[in-house]
């Protein structure tokens, strides 16, 4: 049987399969700390871009537990996080989802002529 939010999900699943982002669902048990559905890493100019995404039915709604998570990703890590509902909400995700892959999957620090492309970590200097 098809939950509204299972369709949701899949809608979200969809929309994620993309070989520039990485996804991860975890499983809740019950033993380990609140998260949400969908951790999920997109790579841009080189660095990885985090984001989140919990999927809830229309009416559905984040648990107290689901928000002090939300809003500890967003205060402290600055973590881009979406609460995906209904088409509004999916479409919200939709275009940052694009918007991001716009962007170019490596950085480039020669001209776009050049046959010898750097990675942005190659200028990089370490820490001493």
């Amino acid at each position: 049987m098809t939950t509204p939010e299972s369709k949701i999900k899949a809608r979200v699943r969809k929309l994620l399969t993309h070989p520039r982002i990485w996804q991860f669902w975890p499983v809740p048990s019950g033993m380990q700390a609140a998260t949400l559905d969908i951790h999920g890493v997109i790579r841009v100019f080189d660095l990885p871009v985090f984001f989140m995404v919990e999927t809830k039915a229309p009416d559905g709604r984040l648990t107290l537990r689901q928000r002090a998570h939300v809003q500890a990703m967003r205060d402290k890590l600055n973590v881009r996080v979406f609460v995906v509902r209904d088409d509004r909400t999916f479409a919200e995700l939709e275009a940052w989802i694009k918007w991001m892959l716009s962007f170019p999957e490596r950085a480039t620090l020669l001209p776009d002529h050049s046959p010898f492309p750097l990675p942005l970590s190659a200028t990089l200097t370490p820490l001493t």
